[in-house]
């Protein structure tokens, strides 16, 4: 639905397929929305569409593009409503869905495109770094979840029989907060990408621990979708 081009905008192309090509109305507005500062109603529209496509669609190209930046003028508009954390968690998973979206020009959305090009997707090794390089033989607890929220899947994803678990790393700052999410391993429909971590932002997670005091620690998680 959408092409992205190194340091341009959104280009949208005609596409045939009928149920894409709807969706083609609501994301020129919330992109404009988000452009003229319009951000909770921009969130809205964004927020919409992207459950909409996941619901609707299984895995293609068309799929992981209009997903990918319904998500991620989603994540701008939660920049701009000053939920910086959940923004650039939104942004990471956009990336996720559709890597093309690091060619998208974020300067034209002013202050919260500018915010989220600072926050890039970081690799594991930087993540692990980020960590501080965590020491193999030191006494670390690792993080532990408090209370998640069961995933179910998509409609998108059901229609296409894919049952396997999803593979998600991430940081665990110091605080508890999540932040920097990397599907690795086979990537699954982008439609279960976008549930899971959608979800995963609502868990309560216990920072890991050294020496009984809170550290930030490198997390790998399988997540498993239970059926309708």
């Amino acid at each position: 639905m959408f092409l992205f081009i190194a340091g341009a905008g959104l280009i949208l192309p005609h596409r045939a397929d009928a149920l894409l090509d709807s969706w083609q109305k609501p994301l020129r507005e919330a992109d404009t929305l988000v452009k003229t500062g319009d951000y909770p109603a921009a969130e809205r529209i964004a927020h919409r569409v992207a459950d909409e496509v996941s619901h609707h669609l299984g895995p293609s190209s068309e799929v992981a593009e209009t997903l990918g930046i319904a998500v991620a003028l989603r994540s701008l508009a939660t920049v701009g409503l000053g939920d910086l954390d959940h923004g650039v968690w939104l942004w990471h998973t956009a990336l996720n869905i559709d890597p093309r979206l690091e060619n998208l020009n974020l300067e034209q959305y002013r202050g919260p495109g500018s915010f989220l090009a600072q926050h890039p997707l970081e690799t594991e090794e930087e993540l692990r770094r980020a960590a501080g390089a965590e020491d193999e033989g030191a006494a670390v607890q690792p993080p532990k979840v408090h209370r998640r929220r069961n995933l179910r899947f998509p409609l998108g994803a059901e229609e296409f029989r894919h049952r396997g678990p999803l593979a998600v790393t991430f940081l665990v700052r110091a605080d508890g907060t999540l932040a920097n999410p990397i599907v690795t391993e086979q990537p699954p429909p982008v439609a279960e990408i976008y549930a899971a971590l959608d979800a995963l932002w609502e868990w309560q997670v216990e920072p890991a621990r050294a020496a009984g005091d809170p550290v930030p620690a490198v997390y790998r998680l399988s997540v498993k979708f239970t059926l309708r």
